[in-house]
Order: C-alpha cells, then structure tokens, then sequence
C-alpha cells in the first residue's frame, strides 16, 4: 500500500501539467522525485504517451533572462567597479524553451514560493533548468556562451552538480562563421532572412521593475522572453544546412538506414558527378531532401593502387 493519497498524486500530477519540473514538484511535495518520475511515467501510460515513442535527438531552443549587478561607484565613464562595491550580483529573471518533441516551457521566479519571502531567489527556477538540459541532447541559443555560462553558475553557486552530456550549437558562432551578415544580433539576422521578428521591450526600465519585485513587469520579462523562441528556432532551421560541425544526430536513432547527420532525416539523393575530396581519398556526396545540407559516404571511391600510387606533400 502506498504511503501516499490519491489527492498527494494528483497534486504532483497537476503541478507537472503545470509545466514544473519534476525536481521543482519535488520540493515543493516533498514526494521524492524518483516516485514523482514513476506517477509521471504511469499517467503517459494510462494517457497512451510513450515517454519515449519518438526517435532522435531532443533538441532544446533556450533562452533566459537575468538581472542587472547592483552596485555603487563615483564615475558613470569608464568605471572600474571591485568586488567590495557590488550590492548584489545578478540573478535568472526568467527562462523559455521549446524541443523539438513538443515540451515546452516558460517560467518566472513569481510563479515559484520562494518568491514570496525573497524575489531574489532563483533556486527553484534554476532547478527547472538543470532538468530541461538533462532531458536535452542538443541545445540551441543565440550566444550560447551567455546563457551555458549563466545556467553552469547558477548551478554552482546553488551547489548542484552538472546535468549530463548535452551538445550546445550556438547560432551566432555560426552566423559569425559561414555567413556575413551586417549583423550577427538575433533581431538583425532574422530581419535580414525575413523571419519571425523578437518582441521589443521597453528598455532598462523593464530590469528595473523587475529587480524591485514588480509581478507585472516579471510577465512582460517573460513574454519579451518568450518571443525569442520561434525566433530563435526559425533561425536554427534556416542556417542548419550550412552548420558543417553540427552534432551527429543519426548516432541518436536506432535503426541502420543511411541518415543526413544534421538533422537525422533517411532520405539524401546522390549528387550524380560530385564528389567529395580529401587530400587522399574521394567519396560520393549526397544531399539531404529535408534539410538541404551536402554530406559524403565514408566508403572511399578509390582502388588500393590508386591510394598507393597518390603523392603527398611533405609538412
């Protein structure tokens, strides 16, 4: 017999719907989140949801919003500020995703009880995160290194350990690096491909009102915040063709069929004449009928003699 009711599950199960993390239901039920995954993996069940019916790489869009540093100095040009005139370091306002399997998410620290005695405290919302990239195999974000390295040190600084082993593809590293765009901002680049448009807001005013508690002023936060996800996702798919070291995403289904390694599709056609060279070996080149992008096979075209008759240069 279960130790706990029926109205303590459905209660779990409620708040999941909600879009809460397991860790997140977990501490605020203090149900442990291993009965919580099972409850949650039975209500799938009985709904006809395979929690893992769906083959491939979950693919994460992600961004987040933090906080401005609060603190004192003497000069508005040029400030140098130490360490000992910082009032408060900065925090995780808010944070929206989407995968590519259909969860999705968007929260703000109002929607958490911390809230209540310190609307500083982002605990809970970086939980809520920690789980979303644990569940993640590859991620996308425009200057990654931004929200990665907002994600990492929060983590740390609330003393949880790193989730597992996700991939990162930034779209503004690759922006930067297979185009030339006027501009490599996340607004700039999808006006330039006529894409979905972010939302504006209306400044630092915004991170003002939030920082002072401002319920109303978290909800535009989160809607501005919200918006750069179709945004964002939009222009994954636009320049993923051109991502020559994207993560291997046919290494994440299971069966044998010959798969594009950009985005796990099984159906290329040969490039009938185009090869692909290296400095010794040449393979037939394929292009992909879902994303566009060029691969090769790895069986070499060339005969033992040849390889044994080709020149090097010497380094």
């Amino acid at each position: 017999m279960s130790k706990y009711t029926e109205e303590q599950k459905s209660n779990v199960l409620e708040l999941l719907s909600s879009g809460l993390s397991q860790r997140v239901v977990s501490s605020l039920t203090n149900v442990p989140k291993s009965t919580i995954a099972d409850w949650a993996v039975e209500d799938k069940q009985l709904e006809g949801i395979a929690s893992n019916s769906i083959e491939g790489p979950t693919i994460t869009f992600l961004d987040v919003e933090v906080s401005a540093t609060i603190s004192a100095q003497f000069s508005r040009f040029k400030a140098f500020i130490s360490p000992d005139a910082v009032i408060q370091e900065p925090y995780l306002l808010t944070a929206a995703w989407k995968t590519n399997k259909g969860g999705e998410g968007a929260h703000k620290l109002p929607d958490y009880p911390l809230w209540q005695d310190d609307h500083t405290n982002d605990l809970m919302l970086v939980e809520q995160l920690w789980d979303v990239l644990d569940n993640s195999d590859i991620v996308i974000a425009h200057n990654a290194s931004f929200d990665e390295g907002w994600m990492n040190q929060r983590f740390a600084y609330h003393g949880m350990n790193p989730p597992s082993p996700y991939k990162v593809i930034c779209t503004l590293k690759a922006l930067k690096k297979y185009f030339k765009l006027p501009s490599n901002s996340l607004d700039a680049s999808t006006r330039y491909f006529e894409l979905e448009q972010k939302r504006c807001h209306e400044g630092i005013s915004l991170w003002l009102a939030c920082m002072q508690g401002d319920e109303a002023a978290m909800q535009r936060m989160l809607d501005y915040n919200l918006g750069d996800i179709p945004t964002l996702e939009q222009l994954y798919y636009k320049i993923l063709p051109f991502i020559k070291n994207h993560p291997n995403s046919a290494l994440y289904y299971s069966d044998d069929k010959m798969r594009c390694n950009s985005c796990g599709h099984d159906s290329l056609t040969e490039i009938t004449g185009k090869y692909a060279y290296t400095n010794l070996s040449k393979f037939k080149s394929f292009r992909c009928d879902k994303c566009g992008a060029i691969k090769r096979n790895r069986k070499n075209e060339r005969t033992k003699e040849q390889m044994n008759n080709t020149m090097m240069n010497i380094t």
